[in-house]
């Protein structure tokens, strides 16, 4: 992933000025997570196979040259993304069908049942390792990716924590977003990348009390706590 990242740093550099919204780009970029979320091509297997990490690094820096109007700069990333899904894809078959995915999601599921609750670490969580996490539940499937964090100072709920989850397409564009209350989650203490696991199906996430980017919820209200929280205690599988 290293690669990845030094060339995004590279594109970075070349493009210092922004004169308008990239708008070729940014339908670019939508038409690639159309193909991701609708698991054209086996997108969507590549990317659960190992690639989600990678894959948002790279939209982050496409997105960002979108918005400055740095449309050769969006358009090189979104050709690399594109690129090494492809590479990921022939390294998983055989010319035909995915032949690895099955065994990497068993070792995920594995993993993801020596989650531990998030209350009851030892050691500390660095708010680096938890902002951009995957968040699955126990069935391996994937919920979203961490946006944010929110920490409420006032009410009686002073001190509660939410994390801000990403929902409505691989690659986060134009999703919803849900607050999940910090002690529903829990978290791997195994391998490189810590994943975060949320005991609720995707059904029901799609449900829960949302809002839209920039429009952050009101965590400072008893009502709208109550309700939220409620949701996740009720709905959890």
């Amino acid at each position: 992933m290293r690669r990845y990242c030094v060339a995004m740093v590279s594109v970075m550099a070349v493009a210092m000025t922004a004169p308008a919204y990239a708008a070729e780009c940014d339908g670019d970029l939508r038409a690639l997570n159309e193909k991701i979320s609708n698991n054209e091509n086996d997108y969507r297997v590549v990317v659960d196979a190992g690639l989600s990490s990678e894959i948002r690094q790279l939209r982050d820096a496409a997105s960002i040259f979108s918005r400055n109007g740095q449309d050769d700069a969006c358009q090189a990333v979104v050709e690399g993304i594109q690129a090494r899904l492809d590479q990921r894809r022939g390294e998983l078959t055989d010319g035909k069908e995915i032949t690895d995915r099955d065994s990497w999601f068993e070792s995920e599921a594995t993993r993801l049942k020596t989650a531990v609750p998030v209350s009851g670490l030892e050691q500390p969580l660095r708010a680096s390792s938890v902002i951009g996490a995957d968040v699955r539940n126990m069935k391996n499937e994937d919920l979203g990716e961490i946006e944010d964090i929110i920490v409420s100072q006032k009410g009686t709920g002073a001190g509660t924590q939410y994390v801000i989850l990403s929902r409505g397409g691989f690659l986060g564009l134009g999703e919803k977003r849900v607050a999940v209350p910090w002690d529903e989650l829990k978290v791997t203490t195994e391998g490189d990348d810590p994943v975060f696991v949320l005991n609720i199906s995707e059904d029901a996430l799609k449900n829960a009390p949302n809002f839209d980017r920039g429009a952050w919820p009101d965590v400072d209200t008893d009502a709208w706590r109550k309700t939220n929280d409620e949701y996740y205690k009720t709905n959890r599988l």
